[in-house]
């Protein structure tokens, strides 16, 4: 019976092996077939188009249309049977005006075959895959066995030929291929039988007794594997207990380095706020002194400018008393100059020239007190504007004065708050640097616990390793031997 059973089991798997290789081939050469005769019909529709695409590159280009629908073109079209559907577009080249003839515009022609083996409902559906191959040359439609062709006209304007070509060649190929490959496969078939019954024959007895005394090797195994899990999992025990032990431990002491590490960079933190604080407060000290200064200069300037004031009231001043005195002249003149008149007048004929000079005379002092008026008008503006000026000023130098106060009292405030903060910089760094020191101190003991707590994992790790392996050896030695009970000679009855 086993004996048998391995001839069977032998004889299956060689049969199972030459059908899946024969399939294989089966597929291949079919998928070959498909690829030859797809290159034979792309290849004998282009060729068979070329007389077309001549003629219609001649007919389309010079306008004659008749030439595409004579029979001589009718019969270029029925040379290959297999041309279904044809169109042929384009714009004519036209000819320019001469002295014999008139201009001929470019003009649209089209024209389409249709062979007669086509069936009406059929014409619709060509013009419409014909139209939609849009990429020049030649397509295979697998679906419905046809060739789809656009191929352009050399011609001035544009044009191009959309055909469609039967390809009936396609169909039928796995009928074709499983007609050539069947005798090799029966021939090979018949063959792989003989090989799996001469080979089940030769070596069913030897491997039957060789299972026999693996079997007995595997029962040996079976017991040794059970004695290895054993002492395994009691060494899993105790590294899982020691492992657990470093684990609180490391966990305490990343605890310990975690809050150093807080407390350190807190103290780093602190040391550099204070030391921006002190630049920043050094900084408005430096800048409270610039302004001191810039004040200092104010208040001069500011006093300058009130004394400059003060001088040009002054003047202004003493040039209303020359514009007095002015007035004064101008209304002597005027009235010497009224005298003069009247002397002239009382003269006649005589002291009529005297009395027109002294007439511009007197226009003329007229005019000089109007000006003086109008000057001093002026200067009492500006001894106005001078005085508010004054007034002014004087009010800006009481705050400026106050603003000066104010900086110096705030420089003083500044370097008593410079002093505190560099007091509390050391200090912060004092602390900083001991929590460094501690935090370094820390970080070496976890790095020692951890690379024990890891040698502690890495020998839990092999010894789960170990006890996986010992289970999977005594489950294999288990499997074997169900496996092996099947192939066991059956004990015969006494």
């Amino acid at each position: 019976m086993s004996v048998y059973n391995i001839r069977k089991e032998v004889l299956l798997a060689i049969i199972g092996t030459v059908f899946i290789t024969l399939v294989i081939m089966g597929i291949l050469q079919y998928y070959s077939e498909i690829q030859l005769r797809t290159r034979h019909i792309i290849d004998n529709s282009m060729i068979s188009l070329q007389p077309v695409v001549s003629l219609a590159t001649r007919s389309v280009d010079g306008g004659n249309i008749m030439y595409l629908q004579n029979q001589a073109a009718q019969d270029i079209y029925q040379v290959n049977p297999g041309l279904l559907y044809l169109k042929i577009t384009g714009t004519s080249a036209g000819s320019p005006k001469t002295e014999y003839a008139e201009a001929i515009p470019p003009k649209a022609i089209e024209y389409t075959y249709i062979n007669k083996v086509v069936a009406d409902s059929k014409i619709p559906v060509y013009a419409k895959r014909s139209q939609e191959s849009a990429a020049q040359g030649a397509v295979i439609d697998y679906d419905e066995n046809l060739v789809l062709v656009k191929n352009p006209l050399a011609i001035k304007n544009g044009g191009a030929i959309y055909a469609v070509f039967a390809a009936q060649e396609l169909s039928g190929i796995g009928a074709d291929v499983f007609v050539k490959i069947m005798p090799f496969m029966l021939v090979v078939f018949m063959v792989s039988l003989g090989v799996a019954y001469t080979m089940g024959s030769k070596y069913a007895k030897p491997i039957t007794d060789i299972i026999v005394q693996i079997d007995g090797l595997t029962a040996q195994v079976n017991d040794s594997a059970s004695d290895i899990a054993a002492a395994v999992e009691e060494q899993a025990a105790i590294a899982v207990q020691q492992s657990s032990t470093m684990m609180e431990i490391t966990t305490t002491m990343k605890d310990v380095s975690d809050s150093s590490s807080q407390i350190a960079d807190s103290a780093k933190s602190v040391v550099e706020n204070s030391k921006h604080a002190v630049d920043v407060s050094e900084a408005c000290a430096g800048t409270l002194n610039r302004l001191k200064t810039k004040m200092g200069g104010i208040i001069s300037e500011q006093d300058r400018n009130i004394q400059e004031i003060l001088e040009l009231d002054k003047k202004a001043q003493e040039i209303g008393k020359i514009m007095n005195i002015i007035n004064d002249i101008a209304d002597q003149t005027k009235m010497i100059a009224f005298n003069a008149a009247i002397e002239a007048a009382s003269a006649g004929e005589l002291g009529k020239r005297f009395g027109v000079v002294a007439f511009e005379i007197r226009r003329l002092a007229d005019n000089v007190m109007e000006s003086t008026r109008e000057i001093e008008n002026k200067i009492e503006e500006i001894q106005k504007v001078s005085n508010r000026l004054v007034f002014t000023s004087e009010s800006s130098s009481k705050a400026i004065d106050e603003g000066a106060k104010t900086t110096e009292t705030s420089l003083e405030e500044i370097a008593r708050m410079v002093e505190g903060i560099e007091a509390v910089s050391e200090s912060a760094f004092a602390i900083s640097l001991s929590t460094q020191q501690q935090k370094t101190a820390s970080n070496q003991v976890l790095t020692a616990l951890t690379e024990v707590n890891q040698g502690i994992h890495q020998s839990s790790a092999s010894i789960r390793q170990i006890s996986t392996a010992t289970h999977n050896l005594s489950n294999v030695s288990g499997s074997l031997r169900q496996l092996l009970d099947i192939f066991k000679p059956a004990k015969r009855a006494v």
